[in-house]
């Protein structure tokens, strides 16, 4: 069996090879099973990062990252994974006595409650930066709501760009809640 999984791993490197060296818009999955689109490095090194940890997030960013880069694209369930991710990792800070707020309910409690929280960047050892929370919220308002899952005459089917963003986005807000950026005074 464990031949087997060298072998499976060696044929999964060759074919990355090979659709790398031929240009190729699509690369092996970290996953080893599927082929996903070709992710600039920078933003496949973040995902990783992001998805590191078992926990519900990661599954969420991984279900909206398979269905926004890989072979069969959804964008409406990708952007509607991505702000589960978001939901996970933020109820805990924001909303902990509710486990089952919303997106939309985090930001009200963000916005309501703004005095009570810091995005705080800190750099090696230096004095930390406190970030203005609009400039968070205005994140999370690009990620919030999914523009075909809430009834409205503007109810549409985001495009494919749309929620690479907004995966992109979710990507960037999973890793400032995992590290303590966005923090309860």
């Amino acid at each position: 069996m464990g031949l087997h999984l060298i072998d499976v791993f060696s044929a999964a490197r060759s074919l990355d090879h090979v659709l790398a060296d031929g240009g190729s818009a699509w690369t092996v999955a970290a996953d080893r099973k599927s082929l996903q689109r070709r992710v600039p490095l920078p933003e496949s090194e973040d995902y990783e990062t992001a998805v590191d940890p078992e926990d519900q997030a990661s599954e969420e960013l991984k279900r909206a990252w398979a269905k926004v880069y890989g072979r069969n694209p959804d964008a409406s369930y990708a952007w509607n994974h991505a702000i589960k991710a978001v939901e996970h990792i933020l109820k805990p800070i924001v909303t902990p006595n509710n486990p089952t707020a919303t997106l939309g309910h985090v930001l009200g409690q963000l916005r309501s409650q703004s005095p009570l929280y810091d995005l705080v960047l800190r750099d090696n050892g230096a004095t930390p930066a406190v970030i203005p929370l609009d400039a968070f919220e205005k994140i999370l308002h690009m990620i919030w709501p999914n523009p075909d899952r809430h009834g409205s005459s503007e109810q549409r089917a985001p495009t494919q760009q749309e929620a690479q963003a907004v995966v992109q986005l979710a990507v960037l807000v999973v890793q400032w809640g995992r590290t303590g950026i966005l923090v309860k005074k």
